[in-house]
């Protein structure tokens, strides 16, 4: 019987940042972190050249989630995202920036 091969974080770290680079995700605005198999992405979800959220869709995000969980030593995947949110029934729903009321004074 083979014993199960260990993935380390650093592993784990490196196929994400080539699953990022795949789905052509901006680097300069998203994060995340590996602790144990444990992985962590946050911060804003966009693609290179910073267009805004339209161009990436709930299912874009629900894939990259299923391809970090088939990494191997992964063993939990969370999102805190800053653009977008899962909804109680699982599916993703982008979050629109908040904007200043027309005439409101700052300062």
């Amino acid at each position: 019987m083979e014993g199960k091969v260990q993935v380390t974080d650093t592993e784990i770290r490196s196929e994400i940042r080539a699953l990022v680079a795949q789905h052509r995700f901006d680097f300069q605005r998203i994060q995340f972190r590996v602790a144990g198999g444990t992985v962590r992405v946050c911060g804003e979800l966009l693609y290179l050249g910073g267009v805004r959220t339209a161009r990436v869709s709930g299912s874009v995000i629900g894939d990259f989630e299923r391809d970090i969980s088939r990494r191997p030593g992964v063993k939990h995947v969370s999102f805190d995202l800053e653009n977008w949110r899962r909804l109680a029934s699982g599916e993703w729903q982008p979050v629109l920036a908040k904007r200043p009321l027309a005439g409101s004074l700052t300062g």
